[in-house]
């Protein structure tokens, strides 16, 4: 017990190793702190190396510790503080406190690499400068201070176990993550991170919140989900590919972690929570009103209605991390796209389904999503209306303009300018998908070919220029003051769209989105634009 053992300093050198010498040993009869001050070279404290540099380190070292330091530098050596001290205890019998000559370790030998070195060398300095004083008060203030340094070494040196045990717990879920579908037990991965059974059972349900065989089943379980949900395998494929061996036990731990079997899973409705401003757009379109909701402001204008009468939490396009909110909620489903930075933290909290933005088109999300929520029928009629809308529009195109004449997508933020391709909203799947609108070639050849979107400089915007320039500024990302500058610019004003007056300025809460409904406005208001 600490409250009954006291660890006054009893002395404070400074210590030098000359680097003439190849190599110094130190051995120490006593608990020692030390604490570099300057030098080049490396220590061996037991089995472990440590650099020196001029950064600083603090050291510990428990009564028969080997320091054994080899030189780097034949010009410079290494020096340090060495504050001795011992730990005494009170008895019982009398309250006197004695001397204990064998005493367990007080912290591991070796570097303290969360103590705070620059407090730690200013005590050091400190107790270092006062030592030769000798009135009561000047003794006390010296232990007072190095009570101090002690503290902060504990303190350091439980934060050194609190990140590794961190770090084990990481490595551990990160693996099961990695390796569900196989065989895996407690004794595996506690030796696997090198600590006992026991300890990696406290140590994962300190860390996790439940116990290693829950975990695993609740991630089988979600995965499971996800699979019943995106694929045409069947039950016994999903079980194999979950860990389990047969579609019979998969279904008995489904209904055990999940409280429903596989089948009814599948038909009920789910609470769901989209983590896209597309994906809130099409759900909404088929009648389903997700409890957690990224949107934009015109999809939050255009079902007003729906939104008003449903338990919803919105989040805005410029919150980008809000899992903490998804955990809270607890929602049966997420959907998320799959480059979503937090997708395996999502997929922890709930069964996510990540949609390819780069494999799928619109369309296809649109349709995917609708099988996710029993609504094909619902989305095969809206395509099919909206199929007749773009064909009235083409043969008025037709009509109206050379449709040879090529079309850029541009968005202007505070200080970029980008160029979009078909799959980003803004447009794109109206002009260049549904209308058969052509790009420039070099849009074509550096941006569909090799990404969605390319930021490119002011100077470098003639490159890109099209017959006709359809332009978004992006207010929440601060575009307007920025959009002004290069309106004013005489490379704005040379721009051949500029001077033909072909150039289209686009409300950014209207373009934003390709869900079906911006997708429809976005049509009307592209073709009033061109044919007006």
């Amino acid at each position: 017990m600490l409250d009954q053992q006291m660890f006054p300093l009893e002395q404070i050198d400074i210590v030098k190793f000359r680097p003439s010498d190849l190599s110094e040993k130190r051995t120490f009869d006593c608990h020692a702190i030390l604490v570099t001050i300057g030098g080049k070279g490396e220590w061996r404290i037991g089995e472990k190396r440590y650099a020196l540099d001029q950064s600083g380190k603090v050291f510990f070292c428990n009564p028969g510790t080997e320091l054994l330091y080899t030189s780097s530098d034949t010009q410079q050596g290494c020096s340090f503080y060495e504050l001795s001290f011992r730990v005494y205890e009170k008895t019982g019998r009398e309250g006197d406190w004695v001397f204990v000559r064998k005493h367990g370790d007080l912290l591991a030998a070796g570097e303290i690499g969360s103590a705070p070195y620059h407090r730690i060398r200013e005590l050091a300095d400190s107790l270092h400068l006062g030592k030769q004083e000798s009135t009561p008060a000047d003794a006390f203030r010296i232990q007072m201070l190095f009570q101090e340094m002690l503290h902060l070494l504990w303190k350091g040196q439980e934060e050194a176990k609190l990140d590794r045990s961190e770090s084990m717990i990481e490595k551990i879920t990160a693996y099961i993550e990695e390796h569900y579908d196989e065989e895996l037990n407690r004794d595996q991965l506690a030796n696997m991170v090198g600590i006992s059974q026991e300890y990696f059972s406290r140590l994962f349900k300190t860390k996790t919140g439940t116990n290693f065989s829950k975990y695993l089943s609740e991630l089988r379980i979600k995965k499971a989900q996800e699979y019943l949900l995106t694929s045409k395998s069947s039950l016994r494929e999903i079980a194999q590919s979950v860990g389990y061996r047969d579609e019979f036990y998969l279904s008995h731990k489904f209904k055990q972690v999940t409280g429903d079997s596989p089948s009814f899973y599948m038909k009920r409705p789910k609470r769901i929570a989209s983590v896209s401003a597309n994906y809130t757009g099409c759900l909404l379109a088929l009648g389903v009103t997700p409890i957690i909701a990224k949107i934009n402001p015109f999809i939050q204008r255009h079902f007003r209605s729906q939104l008003e009468g449903a338990d919803v939490q919105t989040v805005d396009l410029l919150t980008f991390h809000y899992n903490k909110l998804i955990a809270k909620a607890s929602p049966d489903l997420v959907l998320c796209y799959d480059s979503y930075e937090d997708l395996n933290e999502l997929r922890r909290i709930a069964p996510t389904v990540a949609i390819s933005l780069s494999s799928l088109s619109w369309r296809d999300q649109f349709m995917l999503i609708a099988e996710l929520v029993n609504a094909v029928g619902k989305a095969k009629e809206w395509l099919e209306r909206f199929d007749e809308k773009i064909a009235q529009a083409k043969r008025l195109l037709e009509q109206k303009i050379d449709t040879t004449e090529t079309v850029g997508i541009f968005e202007i933020w505070k200080d970029k300018i980008m160029v979009f391709d078909d799959s980003f909203g803004r447009a794109g799947q109206v002009l260049y998908e549904a209308l058969r609108l052509p790009p420039s070639q070099r849009i074509r050849d550096e941006v569909f070919t090799k990404q969605r979107y390319k930021i490119i400089p002011l100077e470098e915007l003639p490159l890109y220029a099209t017959d006709r320039m359809f332009v978004t500024i992006f207010q929440g990302k601060g575009g307007d003051e920025y959009a002004a500058k290069i309106m004013a610019s005489d490379v704005w004003k040379s721009l051949p769209a500029y001077h033909n007056k072909r150039v289209y300025i686009n409300d950014h809460d209207t373009f934003y989105n390709w869900d079906p409904v911006s997708t429809e406005y976005q049509l009307v208001k592209v073709m009033e634009q061109l044919t007006g």
